[in-house]
């Protein structure tokens, strides 16, 4: 089992809590990947989606992990995936997937407006992963709570709700660890795949007809 990660707006691959994150999944055996995204202070939807592609081997044995921006790149990503195969599980942090309004972003809205020029086609992206995890703050300065809401409900995903502002180590955040996210993993894949392997086989009849 894998694991990559997409940061955000203004991110990179070792920021916030994804360096914790990926030594708790290295436990579990899960190996990781921290996409660096090009121009993150000035992000293309089109440039990002295609490097989180590119890094796409085997979806079936893949869990996709985004923060904020890198939320709806992994939606994006999913509602032009073509393959067969699902994704066993999708995380979102402080994600969105619509275009909002937010004080504490207005200098960049100029800039993300072209990330929803079309709604995204939910019932598409639902059908290319077995579940979804959002994880959302009450208390977050950048996307409102609301959107979390909203967005577990087009994805008809789980909903995590903590107080931990935008989940950075930024501007007094101090968030440098999420066991939310580390659970979200463990319970939907970890432990779902140890389940599947101590299921006994079943046992064939040797009576003769």
């Amino acid at each position: 089992m894998q694991a990559i990660l997409v940061h955000g707006l203004a991110g990179k691959p070792d920021n916030h809590w994804f360096p914790w994150l990926r030594k708790e999944l290295a436990r579990h055996g899960i190996r990781s990947k921290a996409l660096a995204m090009p121009h993150p202070f000035l992000p293309v939807k089109k440039e990002w989606v295609k490097v989180l592609r590119r890094e796409v081997k085997d979806p079936s044995g893949l869990v996709l992990i985004g923060h904020s921006l890198g939320c709806p790149t992994i939606l994006s990503y999913l509602e032009d995936y073509r393959g067969k195969k699902k994704f066993p599980l999708v995380v979102l942090v402080a994600g969105f997937g619509r275009h909002f309004f937010s004080p504490a972003v207005v200098k960049y809205q100029a800039q993300l407006l072209h990330w929803h020029e079309r709604p995204l086609d939910f019932r598409r992206i639902r059908s290319k992963c077995e579940k979804f995890v959002c994880i959302s703050s009450t208390n977050d300065p950048l996307v409102p709570y609301a959107e979390a809401v909203w967005l577990a409900e087009q994805l008809k995903a789980d909903l995590v709700t903590e107080k931990k502002f935008h989940f950075m180590t930024v501007a007094g955040h101090g968030v440098n660890e999420l066991p939310s996210a580390l659970d979200a993993v463990v319970r939907n894949v970890v432990e779902s795949k140890v389940c599947r392997q101590a299921k006994p086989a079943k046992k064939h009849s040797n009576k003769k007809i």
